[in-house]
C-alpha cells in the first residue's frame, strides 16, 4: 500500500483528530475536491491542523462500512501506513479498544495509537462513531504514541448510498516538522478514503451481521 509522496509518514489517524474546541472560529480551507470526495483543513493548536472530509459511497450501507472498519486483519489494506491493528478490549457491545501500529521508514520512528471508540444510532438513517485516545488500557510498544486523538465519523444512509462526514485531529508527537506532518496527514486521508471505496466492494461486509451495536456513548 503506497501513496504519492516518497514515504507514508503520517496515516489517517482512526481508526483512526481533536474536533474544533468550543469557540474556535477559524475558516475551513478546501484542500481537495474530486467527484464525491472533499477534504478541508484549518489551523489547530501547536501548529497542526484540524481536518474534515466528506465522501459518498454508492450502493453501500452503514453496516458494510462499520464491518469494514472493525475488520482488524484487513485494516492495513486501506488505512495508510498501518502495519498491524489489534482489538484490545470490548468494554460494551458499542465500544472497542484498539491498538494500531504505524510503520515509518528510517530515520523516522514508528508510531502507534491506542484508541477507544463508541458507536451510536442517532436516528433511523444517522449513525455516529466517536474515537479518542485512551490511557485506561496498557499496551507495550516501543513506538512513539500518537496523542491526543479525537475523531468523529457521521454516517448518513441515503437510500442505497452512504454519505460520511469525518472530523479529526491527532498529534503524532516527536521531532517532526509541522508543515510535513500536515502535508502528509492530508495526503494520507485522501488515500484512505479512496481505499475504503474499493474495500467496500467486498460483499462479505454487506451480508455479515453488524459487528458492533449502538450505545449511549455518554463518556464521549
Amino acid at each position: 500500500m503506497a501513496i504519492a509522496p516518497p514515504y507514508r509518514l503520517l496515516p489517517f489517524w482512526v481508526a483512526i483528530g481533536i474536533v474544533s474546541p468550543q469557540g474556535y472560529t477559524e475558516s475551513w480551507y478546501k484542500w481537495y475536491e474530486k467527484g464525491e470526495l472533499s477534504i478541508y483543513h484549518k489551523p489547530a493548536e501547536k501548529g497542526l491542523i484540524h481536518v474534515k472530509a466528506s465522501a459518498l459511497y454508492v450502493n453501500t450501507s452503514v453496516r458494510s462500512f462499520i464491518n469494514l472498519l472493525h475488520d482488524t486483519e484487513n485494516v492495513p489494506n486501506w488505512l495508510s501506513a498501518s502495519q498491524q491493528v489489534s482489538l484490545v478490549a470490548s468494554p460494551t457491545p458499542s465500544e472497542r479498544i484498539v491498538h494500531t501500529y504505524f510503520s515509518a521508514p528510517w530515520p523516522i520512528s514508528d508510531r502507534d495509537m491506542l484508541t477507544h471508540s463508541c458507536f451510536t444510532q442517532v436516528s433511523t438513517t444517522h449513525y455516529q462513531l466517536q474515537v479518542k485516545d485512551t490511557q485506561l488500557w496498557q499496551v507495550h510498544s516501543k513506538a512513539i504514541r500518537v496523542a491526543p486523538v479525537k475523531a468523529t465519523w457521521q454516517l448518513y444512509q441515503q437510500g442505497s448510498d452512504l454519505r460520511i462526514e469525518y472530523m479529526a485531529y491527532a498529534n503524532p508527537n516527536g521531532a517532526l516538522p509541522k508543515w510535513l506532518v500536515n502535508k502528509q496527514t492530508l495526503k494520507s486521508i485522501r488515500y484512505t478514503l479512496i481505499a475504503i471505496r474499493s474495500q467496500l466492494k467486498n460483499k462479505k461486509y454487506a451480508v455479515s451481521k453488524m459487528t458492533i451495536s449502538g450505545g449511549a456513548c455518554t463518556d464521549f
